[in-house]
């Protein structure tokens, strides 16, 4: 008899009101952590990896997003985008439930504050499609 590894249940993490737009905890209901399966599991994994800096979990130094780097790295604003926008789609395929990343997208709404929209499409392993969008930076008052 094989066991079977069901790789789209974890604990939920919600979004807790807080200063920073990215913040979350562990989620209790009834004493115990609440479980977050399927689609939502693997979108709030891919959420995790790309607001965790690469290299920054002690138990896995692949897991997360090589953003901060390109963004010390880069001074022409396109090729900001475009390495971003790599380096999400680097993220999304580490993910063993991720089988394809169908798109990726990276934009600056308004061009004047240090903001991106970070937006993609991706389809699990059980053939889900999924669209995962991510706001991010400073935006000016």
């Amino acid at each position: 008899m094989t066991a079977a590894w069901n790789l789209a249940v974890g604990p939920s993490a919600e979004p807790v009101p807080a200063t920073d737009p990215l913040a979350a905890d562990l989620l209790l209901r009834d004493g115990d952590l609440a479980v977050v399966t399927g689609p939502d599991a693997v979108l709030q994994s891919v959420r995790l990896a790309l607001t965790t800096a690469l290299g920054t979990d002690p138990l896995d130094r692949g897991f997360g997003f090589d953003g901060l780097r390109v963004i010390a790295e880069e001074r022409t604003p396109e090729l900001v985008r475009e390495r971003i926008r790599l380096a999400v789609l680097a993220a999304l395929r580490r993910d063993p439930r991720v089988r394809r990343v169908l798109d990726v997208r990276v934009d600056d709404p308004s061009g004047a504050d240090r903001a991106l929209v970070v937006g993609a499409v991706l389809e699990t392993d059980t053939g889900a499609v999924l669209p995962v969008t991510l706001t991010t930076g400073v935006q000016r008052a």
